[in-house]
């Protein structure tokens, strides 16, 4: 007889007040394919921190213009991380690199390259925490090494901070006024040491995000490098242009529902047999296969990180089955997500 259990652990603490914006992983984080224009403006200051602010930028002249789209190609490669697959996101000539095996929302490591240089992190460094809301700040060291050419030119150390600083009311140079966004600051050390050659590199940047817009609606970004003896300061601004607005309301559940235990899986199997865990939508139809494994007699667990369940299967259900060789289902257990 081969036996199931499974139980809740590892609370995650709740996040604070329904008043203010709530960014999402579905609603607003990077898609592949998305396209998106964005308009170049010049640097300004970013305005004040804290809650009901009015950013007001309509004084603003734009001087360019560029399209934005997120390809997807994947790729595999061994030694990079932890883990062997890899997923590669190409925007302009910048390159994403996001170990799948490991890595998951609140997690992400990557690294870019752009012609015969190439930076990789062997840190994760954090982009992103979804659900978002005002007052979360994340810290955490970034470390990797420099390559010119295939060869390692020097090692990578620093630190990485990002807040969502403020919520209220923007408005773009355009006119177009957005009420209850959500902005997020980020800052960047990076100190490069080689043989030949070293620099240093600070980025602060701002980004303002409204909860039914994928890319951020503005972005503000100054950059101070330094390299032996040149210094160089780069002051630049971009916001979105003919907006794509998806204006269906957020579940106001959310925010409780990624508070919930993550769930954790435990079981004894007395023979041979195959395990399959997948996430069910309300209606009962398949969602996404998260494992399904052939398994000999003996003891396992494994945690399912309530972050990477997508949003929409809030009503839904984690669906564990047992198979017998001829994939005969012979016992099954049904866990609501919510």
């Amino acid at each position: 007889m081969k036996k199931l259990f499974v139980v809740l652990i590892c609370t995650i603490a709740a996040l604070s007040t329904a008043a203010q914006p709530t960014l999402t992983f579905s609603k607003n984080a990077y898609k592949p394919g998305i396209a998106s224009k964005m308009a170049m403006i010049d640097y300004t200051e970013p305005g004040d921190s804290g809650q009901n602010i009015v950013w007001d930028f309509s004084k603003l002249m734009l001087y360019d213009t560029v399209d934005t789209k997120m390809d997807t190609i994947n790729y595999y490669y061994k030694g990079w991380f932890l883990g062997d697959v890899k997923l590669e996101l190409k925007e302009f000539n910048y390159s994403f690199f996001f170990d799948i095996s490991r890595d998951s929302i609140l997690n992400v490591g990557y690294a870019y390259s752009r012609s015969d240089s190439v930076v990789r992190y062997t840190d994760p460094i954090l982009k992103l925490c979804f659900p978002l809301v005002y007052g979360i700040e994340k810290r955490g060291p970034i470390s990797g090494k420099y390559y010119e050419q295939g060869l390692t030119a020097g090692v990578i150390e620093g630190d990485y901070m990002f807040k969502t600083d403020g919520w209220g009311k923007l408005v773009l140079p355009d006119g177009q006024e957005f009420e209850n966004v959500l902005r997020i600051k980020s800052v960047r050390n990076i100190h490069m040491k080689g043989e030949k050659r070293s620099f240093q590199h600070r980025n602060v940047s701002y980004k303002w995000y409204s909860p039914y817009v994928r890319y951020p609606l503005l972005a503000l970004s100054n950059t101070d490098m330094v390299n032996g003896q040149r210094v160089r300061k780069q002051k630049r601004g971009m916001y979105q242009i003919d907006i794509k607005r998806d204006t269906s309301e957020i579940d106001p559940r959310l925010k409780d529902f990624y508070a919930q235990a993550d769930i954790y899986i435990e079981y004894d199997l007395e023979e041979d047999c195959i395990v399959k865990g997948k996430l069910i939508d309300e209606w009962g139809q398949v969602h996404q296969v998260l494992f399904e494994e052939y398994q000999v007699a003996g003891n396992y667990d494994r945690t399912i990180k309530r972050s990477r369940i997508p949003e929409e299967l809030i009503d839904g259900s984690l669906v564990i089955e047992m198979l017998d060789q001829e994939y005969e289902k012979f016992e099954e257990k049904i866990i609501k997500l919510f």
